[in-house]
């Protein structure tokens, strides 16, 4: 009995023994996995920590505690809220854990989070969660926390946020116009391209058809090549064509269009430029590159007109000349006095030409006078009616405060009269009515008139003269033409009309604008600058100066024969003694020989060997005294102009007739 009592007891032993050294080794199995997970948890990129139900650190491990400025185990046995103070974030999160709720936050750290060592760091983001720890009464007893660091998640995410910003902004903020197409619908545009296409918000243009973006002449071809390209065939890419805006307003446009991916699909970017203000440009520098050549043609065409006026005039000389000196010579009742005046009569006409030649040249003589233009308007009705046909009316209509003006009566006279000559022939002999305005006009910075001619018109007071017909109108194509010398539409005529009214208001610094409709009409409307001042000028009294008896000779200058002569015909004539000279070198010759003897010079201005202006100023040099008359067949403003302020005494036309040629002498020996 004791036996077996004895084994009995050796059993438990044996059995205690076996299940001690099970649980050392269960002890040292559970050490190890300790061990390594320690170790794991010492060598991972992550941080665990374990609270107490105070909140006491029980745990701090991990490779990351280093991004903190901790060491592994630095904290335990602290609180967290000692150690987290200055971070509520995290505290509220510890607290709510403690409280049994699991949770989860981000959070930053930058530089020495813990107050011991003085550890910096770069800043750092971690990823937080916690969940709580229960004991078998299922009591909370503390946390279990683990954090891993995501900086460099962080920082890509970061990068690609401010890579985003970058390119959105430059979308955003460019000035051009950048529309995304798919499928031919819009699926993205940036403000530019709301303004251009004057959208007023993004929605109103999404998803709309890009065709609603082209003008219908042009909108089947693009929205084919837009097609194709995104179906990734080879289109023109680069390229002008026509746009349209929300009002329906087309307007030139130039496309750069990318095949890109939007939303993983092929769509294709595009960008639009408004090549309005370009196109507006090149208009502009078309026009005034046109306006430049059209000058310069009239520039050349004016030299032209002088110089052809100027050797015709000598022409004059000869036969106006002597067929006044023969009428002089004639007794009265002479039968070849009716030849001679047919000859004078041509030979005015022929004058008259050239004198329209150099009015187009716009440097006339312009005899100012301040003047009253319904004045000049009322004197000329009868010599207006008796131009035109008979079937038409002249209606007036003539401003009675109308401001005064400084102009040329007669050169006004010969621009009321030429258009309205025009406008009848326009007419023809039907029933029509010839218009005749006058009015006060203002100009100022607001005042925009696109004028067919114009000086530098500055701002002030202006009048103006507007003649309308209801005539058949110019065509588009040649009212441009109208102005320029020697065109005309009629079969006859010699197409100076117009030039010359363009010559005169250039000579008054004035402005033309012509409107015209086929088969309904067209206006002429003349601005000519307002005179300060309040009363007409008085015509000056034209009683001839009285002869002038010279004791003396005549020096007369000229290179050609047939003026030589007929000059010193009339001037023999006239009783003077007359002394030839055929050049400039051999005038002042003359002129050094006979000093005495010489008591008037008349000077050709265009001779060879010397010019006339230098054989002036010679001539001045050897005498202050003696009176110089030019002669010359262009016009006398433009050469009086070369001779101010050089004792010039006064200036002969050519051609000019013995009675021209003695009132000349005589005003020079009376100033």
């Amino acid at each position: 009995m004791k036996t077996d009592e004895s084994y009995i007891e050796k059993d438990k032993i044996a059995t205690l023994q076996k299940q001690i050294q099970q649980q050392k080794v269960e002890i040292q199995d559970i050490t190890l996995l300790k061990d390594k997970a320690m170790n794991i948890i010492q060598n991972s990129p992550m941080i665990f920590w374990t609270l107490d139900k105070e909140g006491i650190f029980t745990l701090s491990e991990g490779g990351s505690l280093k991004q903190l400025g901790l060491k592994p185990g630095q904290v335990v046995g602290m609180s967290v809220f000692d150690v987290y103070k200055d971070f509520p974030n995290i505290i509220e999160s510890q607290r709510r854990t403690l409280d049994g709720e699991n949770t989860q936050y981000l959070f930053e750290l930058q530089g020495s989070q813990y107050a011991g060592d003085e550890v910096k760091v770069e800043k750092t983001y971690f990823e937080s969660k916690n969940v709580p720890l229960f004991d078998a009464n299922n009591q909370v007893i503390g946390l279990l926390g683990v954090a891993y660091d995501i900086t460099p998640l962080k920082k890509i995410e970061v990068q690609l946020a401010e890579s985003k910003q970058r390119y959105s902004t430059l979308v955003y903020e460019a000035p051009l116009a950048i529309i995304v197409l798919k499928d031919g619908y819009v699926k993205f545009a940036n403000p530019a391209s709301l303004k251009l296409f004057e959208y007023d918000f993004e929605k109103e243009i999404l998803d709309i058809m890009s065709a609603k973006l082209l003008a219908s002449s042009v909108r089947e071809k693009l929205l084919k090549r837009t097609k194709d390209r995104e179906a990734g065939l080879d289109v023109v890419s680069d390229y002008e064509t026509i746009g349209l805006k929300r009002n329906g307003i087309e307007f030139p446009m130039f496309v750069y269009a990318r095949t890109i991916t939007f939303n993983n699909q092929r769509a294709v970017m595009t960008f639009f430029i408004d090549l309005t203000e370009t196109k507006n440009l090149e208009k502009e520098r078309e026009e005034i590159h046109q306006q430049l050549l059209k000058s310069q043609k009239l520039e050349s065409l004016g030299v032209l007109a002088g110089g052809i006026a100027h050797d015709f005039n000598n022409i004059l000389v000869g036969i106006i000349g002597n067929a006044s000196l023969a009428e002089a010579r004639l007794e009265k009742g002479s039968d070849a006095l009716y030849l001679i005046k047919e000859i004078q009569d041509i030979s005015e006409k022929a004058a008259d030409l050239t004198k329209q030649m150099l009015a187009y040249t716009g440097k006339t003589k312009i005899d100012w006078k301040v003047s009253n233009l319904n004045v000049i308007i009322k004197e000329m009705n009868h010599l207006l009616n008796v131009s035109i046909s008979k079937s038409i009316q002249l209606k007036y209509d003539m401003d009675d405060e109308i401001g005064l003006f400084e102009a040329d009566v007669t050169q006004i006279r010969q621009i009321i009269l030429n258009v309205v000559i025009n406008s009848s022939e326009a007419i023809g002999e039907k029933n029509g009515v010839i218009s005749i305005i006058t009015r006060n006009q203002k100009i100022d910075s607001n005042y925009t008139v696109d004028f067919s001619f114009s000086t530098d018109l500055k701002e002030g007071d202006y009048i103006y003269l507007e003649i309308s017909d209801n005539g058949s109108g110019i065509p588009k194509h040649i009212i441009n033409q109208i102005f320029d010398p020697f065109f005309s539409t009629k079969f006859t005529g010699r197409g100076l009309g117009l030039s010359v009214v363009q010559g005169i208001i250039k000579g008054h610094g004035g402005a033309i604008k012509v409107y015209s409709e086929m088969d309904k009409g067209t206006s002429f409307k003349f601005l000519f600058p307002r005179s300060e001042k309040n009363q007409v000028d008085k015509i000056e009294d034209s009683t001839e100066i009285a002869d002038s008896e010279i004791i003396g000779s005549v020096l007369f200058c000229d290179d050609d024969p047939t003026i030589t002569k007929t000059a010193e015909n009339m001037l023999r004539y006239l009783g003077y003694e007359v002394i030839i000279a055929s050049n400039g070198k051999e005038g002042i010759e003359l002129l050094e020989e006979n000093i005495d003897k010489i008591k008037l010079i008349i000077l050709d201005l265009t001779m060879p060997i010397m010019s006339g202006k230098e054989t002036f100023s010679k001539m001045r040099k050897i005498s202050q005294n003696i009176p110089i008359i030019l002669s010359s067949g262009y016009n006398e403003v433009e050469i009086v102009e070369r001779f101010v302020g050089r004792n010039l005494t006064g200036f002969l036309q050519k051609p000019y007739s013995i009675d021209k040629l003695r009132q000349t002498i005589n005003k020079a020996f009376n100033q």
